[in-house]
C-alpha cells in the first residue's frame, strides 16, 4: 500500500500545526484529549501519511502501524454498502461463494454503535459476571490463547511458559485496568451471553429483554441491540444453521491477535473503534503460513512470526504468503469464512466487537477450506492409532509409498497398519481426487509436526537436569580486571562487583581504634 499524501484529504483535515492559542485565561498549549494517557501509547509506531486510496479504505492518519510487513497485503478487501437492491445480491453471492467480504451499511449492530464504551458496558454489567481476560506484556502486546489440555507437561509440544497470561475479569475491572496498567495489555474475549447483555444483545419487542432493562440492569432500551430479524433473514438466504455463539471481545491500541483460523464461518461486528485486518485464504496454510499441529496448545494459529519472520524456520513464508487487508470501522460487519487465517490489529484505545460463530446448516462446505479441514481430521486419525508423537513419521511414510518398507507383514499388527496406510489414502481422494495424498501428505509434514523449542528457549527451570546454564560473556578490558578499583563506576553499573578498596596507611577510626597507642603504629601524636 503506498504511502503519498492526499492533497485533497490533507486539506480537509483540521489544522495541527497551531500549538499555541490565546483564551481568556492566557495563552496555553493546545493538547488534543485521548481515551489513554500519551505515556501508554508512546512506544506505539504510528503512520505518518496514508495516500488516497488507503483513506477510502478506512486508514488515517496517526493510526499504528500495521504490525506486518507491506509486501504481504496484495490489496484491500471488497467493501459493499448494503444501499441498493443490486450492491445487496453482489453480497449475497459472495457468501454464497465462500469469498470474504466487508458489508458497511448492515444493520446488524447499528443499535450498539456509540452506545459501547469500556465504562459503559462497566457499569451496565456490574462485577457479576466473570470473563476471560488476556494480559500481554507492553513491550510485545500481543495475545496468543493456548489450550489447557493439550499443554501436557514433558509433553512433545509442552509450552514451559506460554507467551500470554489468562485472567478472569470482570467488566469493571478489565476497564479499570486498561487504563491504568503500563507493564501490561488486556485483551478480553468472553462469551456475551455469559455476561448480563439482555438488553443489548436481545432485538425490538422482546418481552425478556424489555424486562431486563426495566429492572434497572441495563440501561439501553431492547430496540438498540442486535438486529436478530436481520441476522435470521441472512441465515435462511444462505442455509446457515444456528447461531453457535456470540463472543465479546475488546482490546485496545496497539493490541495484535496473531493469524489464526477457525472451523466455522464468521461474521465479525465492529461496534466501537476501528481495527484493521489481514485476511489469508486457506490454500496458503501449507504454502508459507505453517499452522500449528492440532495437538499443540497453539492449535489454529500460525508458527510464523509476522513481524520478525526467521526465515531459516520458515522459508515458503515471504513468496507463498498474501493476503487481502481491510479497516473496520463501527457498524461495519466481516464475513469470514471458515479456515480463512484473520490477522488483528486494534487501532484505538478502545475497541470493541462482537464475533457471531454460525453453523454450516445445509450449505456446502468451502472447497478452499478442504485441504486444512482434511489434514485436521488425518492428524488426529494417525495420532489415535500411532500416537502423537509418531504422526509426522507416519504420514511421511504413507505420503512417499513406503509402508512397506517400516511394517512387517507377516504379523496381525503389520497388517492392520497395512489396511490403515490405505485407507488414509483412500480419505485423501475421496476428497481431491485420485493421486492427491502424493501431493497433499508431504506438503503437512513440511515445517511442522515437530517439536517446537523456540516457545521455550528463554525458559529456565533449575529442576531439570537437562538445564544448561547460562554463561555470560567476560567483557572486562585487561586494565579492568587487573585494577579494578580505578573503574568501580563502570563496572557495578554492568553488574560486577568490585571488593572494597583497603587502606593500608593506618587512619584513626578507620583501620585503627580511636584512642589506640599511636607509638604500636609506628606514628607520632
Amino acid at each position: 500500500m503506498a504511502s503519498e499524501i492526499d492533497a485533497e484529504a490533507f486539506a480537509e483535515a483540521p489544522s495541527t500545526a497551531r500549538k499555541w492559542e490565546q483564551t481568556a485565561h492566557g495563552k496555553g498549549r493546545v493538547r488534543p484529549r485521548k481515551n489513554q494517557p500519551p505515556s501508554a501509547q508512546a512506544g506505539i509506531l504510528r503512520l505518518t501519511a496514508v495516500s488516497h486510496a488507503d483513506a477510502q479504505h478506512g486508514e488515517r492518519e496517526g493510526d499504528p502501524r500495521p504490525r506486518y510487513a507491506e509486501a504481504q497485503a496484495s490489496g484491500w478487501l471488497d467493501y459493499i454498502r448494503l444501499d441498493t437492491p443490486q450492491s445487496t445480491y453482489t453480497a449475497l453471492n459472495k457468501l454464497w461463494a465462500h469469498q470474504p467480504v466487508l458489508l458497511q451499511g448492515a444493520p446488524l449492530v447499528a443499535g450498539l454503535v456509540g452506545r459501547w464504551s469500556f465504562q459503559q458496558l462497566a457499569r451496565d454489567v456490574g462485577s457479576d459476571c466473570q470473563l476471560r481476560v488476556l494480559c500481554s506484556d507492553a513491550r510485545r502486546n500481543r495475545f496468543i490463547e493456548y489450550e489447557d489440555v493439550k499443554n501436557i507437561y514433558g509433553g512433545m509440544y509442552h509450552v514451559r511458559e506460554p507467551e500470554t497470561q489468562r485472567l478472569e475479569m470482570s467488566l469493571p475491572d478489565f476497564a479499570q485496568c486498561s487504563q491504568q496498567w503500563r507493564a501490561q495489555r488486556l485483551y478480553l474475549r468472553g462469551s456475551a451471553c455469559a455476561c448480563s447483555l439482555a438488553p443489548y444483545l436481545l432485538g425490538e419487542g422482546d418481552t425478556d429483554a424489555a424486562a431486563a432493562s426495566s429492572s434497572g440492569k441495563g440501561s439501553t432500551p431492547a430496540a438498540a441491540g442486535i438486529d436478530w430479524e436481520w441476522l435470521e433473514g441472512l441465515q435462511r438466504a444462505q442455509r446457515y444453521g444456528p447461531v453457535l455463539r456470540v463472543d465479546l471481545e475488546a482490546g485496545s491500541a496497539g493490541g495484535l491477535l496473531p493469524a489464526s483460523y477457525e472451523s466455522t464461518d464468521r461474521l465479525l461486528a465492529q461496534v466501537a473503534g476501528r481495527r484493521r485486518v489481514l485476511l489469508l485464504p486457506p490454500e496458503q496454510a501449507f504454502e508459507g503460513l505453517y499452522p500449528y499441529p492440532s495437538h499443540h496448545p497453539y492449535d489454529r494459529y500460525s508458527m510464523v512470526d509476522f513481524e520478525a519472520p526467521d526465515a531459516g524456520l520458515w522459508p515458503k513464508f515471504g513468496s507463498g504468503v498474501r493476503g487481502l487487508a481491510a479497516v473496520l470501522a463501527p457498524g461495519d460487519v466481516l464475513y469470514v469464512p471458515a479456515y480463512w487465517f484473520v490477522h488483528v490489529q486494534h487501532l484505538e484505545a478502545e475497541c470493541i466487537g462482537l464475533s457471531f460463530h454460525l453453523a454450516q446448516g445445509g450449505r456446502a462446505p468451502s472447497p478452499e477450506g478442504t485441504p486444512l479441514r482434511l489434514s485436521r481430521a488425518l492428524e488426529a486419525r494417525v495420532a489415535e492409532v500411532e500416537g502423537p508423537a509418531d504422526v509426522r513419521h507416519w504420514l511421511q511414510v504413507i505420503g512417499h509409498g513406503e509402508e512397506h518398507e517400516w511394517i512387517d507383514l507377516g504379523t496381525v499388527k503389520g497388517y492392520r497398519r497395512i489396511l490403515f496406510c490405505q485407507g488414509v489414502r483412500d480419505d485423501v481422494e475421496d476428497a481431491l481426487g485420485t493421486g492427491a495424498w502424493a501431493d497433499l501428505l508431504p506438503r503437512m509434514c513440511e515445517g511442522r509436526l515437530v517439536p517446537t523449542p523456540w516457545l521455550n528457549k528463554d525458559f529456565r527451570e533449575p529442576l531439570y537436569l537437562t538445564d544448561k546454564p547460562v554463561v555470560l560473556e567476560d567483557t572486562r578490558s585487561e586494565e579492568e580486571k587487573r585494577y579494578p578499583e580505578l573503574f568501580r563506576a563502570k563496572l557495578e553499573k554492568e553488574g560486577w562487583t568490585v571488593p572494597k578498596t583497603v587502606s593500608t596507611v593506618p587512619i584513626p577510626g578507620v583501620n585503627m581504634p580511636k584512642n589506640a597507642d599511636y607509638r604500636t603504629y609506628g606514628l607520632q601524636k
